[in-house]
């Protein structure tokens, strides 16, 4: 790995690995969800819909307790994956199905599926952990940020999960520290200096499409989320990733999905959980971040003069540019 991977510095580095990964908050729900590698598929999608969680680490139970975490957990399992990769399937040339969950418990495809199962599934995300007596916040700032991992795990030296640190996370962390000095060298530049702000390709929906399209764009360009644009091409809304957990509660999954954006907006959501958040070019590192972090979404649109989006700022973007990456910091991870 290149010394040059990375935008922070040796001394922001150090304030990071300073900072033991045991005194990193754990999540607010109390306790991690850990899905069995056995369990029906169907079952793991309800468990994380009802807990509110996209993504949980499966344990395989063939392995046994004292088993090390690289033998003891298969990967993470990421619920948006699987219910595209349902809705694929749900949905053929001319059926229209009513209920999602109903359909997936008569389908023949799935009633024998289990979470392992599940590992040939899009989105099915390694098991990447830092060890909890001996890692140091670094270690995740670098995993989330330069190695694109969205959830961390953290485990004890038995193999244990004691936590997962999130990309979420991490910047909320960054933005209640954002006041102190060492930090300024990042969070007092515009995105446009540290080559944030410059235009690439946003993929985009419009407001008049069905809310299947949507979903198809982030499916196919494995995005987390695409913009809502008017027809001026004006960045009005945001669906994401997250919006399946409608989709899994859905009594009427057809029609859901064939309702315009537009109307899913309004009705659905009541546009509040929807509100795309935007920026220009020349805001600073820490207006973006204090906005992505007081409205609780994941990303942010830098958008032209004329409202339009030129690029999108995702958490893990933010992240890289906190940290430098030493020489063959993580060779016993991807070697």
């Amino acid at each position: 790995m290149s010394s040059d991977f990375g935008e922070g510095t040796e001394e922001l580095n150090k304030v990071f690995q300073d900072i033991p990964i045991k005194l990193f908050p754990t999540p607010s729900l109390g306790r991690i969800i850990v899905l069995k590698s056995d369990t029906p598929l169907i079952e793991a999608v309800k468990v994380l819909s009802r807990n509110h969680v996209l993504s949980a680490p499966v344990r395989d139970v063939t392995q046994p307790d004292s088993a090390t975490w690289s033998d003891k957990y298969l990967g993470m399992l990421d619920v948006v994956g699987v219910v595209f990769y349902m809705l694929e399937t749900l949905l053929p040339e001319g059926k229209e199905p009513v209920d999602f969950e109903s359909e997936m418990e008569n389908h023949e495809a799935f009633k024998k599926l289990t979470v392992k199962d599940a590992t040939t599934m899009s989105r099915f995300a390694p098991f990447v952990p830092v060890e909890l007596d001996t890692g140091s916040l670094l270690d995740p700032m670098l995993l989330c940020g330069l190695h694109a991992i969205r959830r961390v795990p953290v485990v004890k030296s038995a193999g244990d999960i004691h936590n997962i640190v999130t990309q979420s996370a991490l910047v909320q962390t960054l933005s209640a520290n954002l006041d102190q000095k060492r930090f300024h060298p990042v969070s007092k530049k515009t995105l446009k200096e540290l080559n944030l702000g410059d235009p690439k390709k946003v993929l985009s929906v419009k407001s008049s499409a069905k809310l299947k399209d949507a979903f198809d764009i982030i499916r196919d360009a494995d995005v987390s989320a695409v913009p809502v644009l008017d027809e001026s091409g004006v960045v009005i809304g945001n669906i994401s990733a997250r919006d399946v957990r409608y989709i899994v509660g859905s009594a009427k999954l057809y029609k859901l999905l064939k309702m315009p954006i537009s109307t899913y907006l309004e009705v659905v959501t009541d546009g509040r959980v929807h509100s795309a958040i935007t920026c220009k070019p020349d805001a600073t590192m820490e207006k973006v971040i204090r906005l992505l972090v007081e409205n609780r979404i994941h990303r942010i649109y830098v958008t032209d003069d004329a409202d339009k989006p030129v690029r999108v700022i995702s958490l893990r973007d933010i992240i890289t540019k906190f940290v430098k990456e030493p020489e063959g910091y993580f060779g016993h991870y991807f070697s």
